[in-house]
Parts: structure tokens; C-alpha cells; sequence
């Protein structure tokens, strides 16, 4: 993918967006403005997407793929966890964007206003063939499986 390239700068070049996945906040509620904080130190011009889900559902997929967390969760529990990232948005209103997985997977408006918050394009072909890739905590692919080892 970066063939011949000399130099970091012409990498950074060529990235319109780069970011990571975190799915662990709620060990961390207690600092979690301090860590978002602490962020923005490390990465210039942060946006920080949060992506909720029906509480109902997420309960019922944590435990269809047997996701361990070390505090049980409830709908209690994703409702406070929801409520932080919420403050988080109130305080922050110009980099942070808020989406539900049913927005994603119905393809709504909501889901174009993403792409314009972050500053790609992106085009209804590039967005079914990502969300047609199956996803999951265990890989059928072997060579995925590798890279958790």
C-alpha cells in the first residue's frame, strides 16, 4: 500500500482521515472528559464520533458473542454510559458527531452528515460494499484470526 515512499510526510499526504475504534469507555467513565481531553493533546484536529445502539440489542449481541466486560452490564449501565457520551457532546459541539447503528445500517441522512463531519466523500457503492463485509469477534478468515494472536 505504501510502496516506495521516502519520506512519513508523503504518507500523511495521501490520508484524508485516520482514527481507531474504542468500545471500552466504561471502565474509565470516572476520567472519560480527561482521556477525550488528553486526546486532542495527541491528535491534531480530533473528531470523536459516537456510535450508540437500541440497549436492548447490544445486551442481546454481548452476550450472543460472549463479550467480557469486567462490570455486568444493564440497561441501567449502557443508559449511563450513553448519558456520559452525551455530556461529552453537549460540551463539545464542534468535533464530536453522534450516530446510531440503526442510522448505519438503514443508510440514512444521518449517516451522509458523518461523511461531511469528518470531511470525506464517500458514495452509496463504497458504503453496501463496506456494510456488506460480515464482521465479527471471531474471524472465519485465518489470516485475520492470526492477527489476534
Amino acid at each position: 500500500m505504501f510502496k516506495n515512499i521516502t519520506s512519513k510526510e508523503h504518507i500523511y499526504q495521501n490520508i484524508k482521515c485516520f482514527g481507531f475504534k474504542e468500545v471500552r469507555y466504561e471502565r474509565h467513565l470516572g476520567e472519560f472528559e480527561e482521556y477525550l481531553s488528553f486526546l486532542e493533546k495527541i491528535f491534531p484536529i480530533p473528531c470523536y464520533v459516537f456510535n450508540t445502539r437500541n440497549r436492548e440489542d447490544v445486551l442481546k449481541s454481548m452476550k450472543a458473542v460472549d463479550f467480557y466486560t469486567e462490570k455486568p452490564f444493564d440497561l441501567n449501565y449502557l443508559k449511563t454510559i450513553e448519558d456520559a457520551f452525551q455530556d461529552y457532546i453537549n460540551g463539545h459541539p464542534n468535533n464530536t458527531f453522534h450516530i446510531s447503528y440503526e442510522d448505519v445500517v438503514t443508510k440514512s441522512e444521518k449517516l451522509k452528515e458523518l461523511f461531511t463531519f469528518i470531511g470525506v466523500t464517500c458514495s452509496e457503492q463504497q458504503i453496501d460494499k463496506v456494510l456488506s463485509l460480515r464482521h465479527s469477534y471471531s474471524p472465519a478468515q485465518q489470516h485475520v484470526r492470526k492477527l489476534q494472536s
